[in-house]
């Protein structure tokens, strides 16, 4: 490159400037698309659809999904290297998780048929922090519903699933969040970071005593008013403690 410079006599003359090539820092954006056919754009006869829609999913959110006839081979194409270890012919619904600038941070494959592993989770070059499903979607200075599952997730308002991730640690990003967990009094797990949160002062959803569903899926697929039930069992404080030790003991 040539720039122009004013000699000792102050006429211009031109010298040679070596170009400095400029770093540009990876961007997080900078991510692979999911060149798949969303659940929406699916025949209404094709399985994926009808399965999806078995399940009770609105059908004004069957687009926040996709379906992979060969999920190993989709893995492959995301440049993922675990599709290595993954069997090929394996249709599964995929569930992409985006950060709040609709980023791709990572993708879940829901099995069809079946598959011991019924969900394989891959990250996004080597994406480490939590797995919080619609993030993209959220907002964060209104009451946030935080469930397990993300296909539990669109059936209540603002609401985000942390996907196997630590509820109570997941609770903190949010002013104000209500922890819903799933209707098992029996699993220690559950009652072991249901009382977590408590101690934390969280609001928590205690499910109604003769509810036998397990999760919002579950309480829709019954032909129940999953929000409304939730809604209505929303507790804190001293009021929450008392129902939990109820709770724990049916």
């Amino acid at each position: 490159m040539q720039e122009k410079f004013l000699d000792s006599k102050g006429e211009a003359t031109k010298k040679e400037v070596p170009v400095i090539p400029q770093f540009k820092a990876p961007v997080f954006g900078l991510r692979p698309k999911i060149k798949l056919d969303k659940i929406s754009d699916l025949d209404s006869q094709h399985w994926a659809r009808k399965y999806m829609e078995g399940r009770m999913i609105p059908v004004d959110k069957l687009h926040l999904f996709y379906f992979a006839p060969d999920f190993k081979r989709f893995v492959e194409d995301m440049g993922s290297e675990k599709h290595k270890d993954m069997k090929p012919d394996d249709p599964r619904i995929v569930i992409p998780f985006y950060d709040e600038e609709h980023n791709l941070m990572a993708f879940q494959g829901r099995a069809l048929i079946d598959n011991k592993i019924r969900y394989i989770t891959i990250r996004m070059n080597s994406y480490s922090g939590p797995l919080i499903y619609g993030l993209d979607r959220v907002n964060k200075d209104s009451p946030v519903y935080v469930v397990e599952g993300p296909i539990d997730s669109i059936f209540l308002p603002n609401c985000i699933a942390v996907a196997g991730s630590d509820l109570n640690r997941v609770s903190a990003m949010f002013k104000n969040p209500v922890m819903v967990f799933d209707n098992e009094p029996r699993n220690k797990d559950i009652c072991k970071i249901m009382a977590l949160s408590l101690s934390k002062g969280h609001r928590i959803v205690i499910w109604p005593d003769d509810m036998k569903e397990k999760d919002i899926n579950d309480i829709v697929g019954s032909g129940k008013d999953a929000c409304s039930i939730m809604m209505d069992n929303i507790h804190s404080g001293l009021t929450a403690q008392a129902k939990f030790a109820f709770w724990r003991k049916a």
